[in-house]
């Protein structure tokens, strides 16, 4: 019986590259990363004893872990920044959006240092008459000064 792969071997290399670049996420949460072979990564999180790991997802596109990643890092790190205040009770997007300019660029430019270690490079198209969101539009100020992504409007031409 022939056995089914599920990612490439040059797909497998990428996603490890991720795992790697984030290994201090490792250490400020409950999540792992491991390599499980022709299945590609799995991304295990919030382990309680005897019971083990609560959620699990699988990945064999290395954007597409990349992404997983960094929204777990982010997550994290504004959740350590607003616990133990009252910013705790304003989500993620509200302490973002309390801390100083320098602090969000500080944050949002580490997703330039993880892509760059990582060597993901981005592409976001959108259309000229629509505001982004404030996670994309921070974060692809620091993609584009950082030189990993180039924005580019719905007619496919270059900005």
């Amino acid at each position: 019986m022939e056995k089914k792969i599920y990612i490439t071997e040059e797909e497998r290399a990428k996603c490890q590259k991720v795992a790697d670049v984030f290994a201090e996420l490792y250490e400020m949460a409950d999540i792992v990363v491991v390599d499980v072979g022709r299945y590609g990564f799995v991304m295990l999180k919030y382990y309680t004893p005897p019971h083990g790991f609560e959620e699990d997802a699988t990945f064999t596109d290395s954007r597409a872990l990349f992404e997983g990643l960094w929204q777990e890092w982010l997550d994290m790190k504004l959740y350590l920044i607003a616990k133990g205040t009252p910013l705790i009770e304003k989500g993620y997007q509200g302490v973002f959006e309390s801390l100083p300019k320098e602090k969000q660029s500080v944050i949002i430019g580490r997703k330039a240092d993880f892509a760059q270690k990582a060597e993901i490079r981005f592409r976001i198209s959108f259309k000229e008459e629509n505001s982004l969101n404030w996670r994309i539009e921070m974060i692809g100020k620091a993609l584009y000064h950082a030189g990993l992504f180039l924005f580019v409007h719905d007619d496919k031409k270059k900005v």
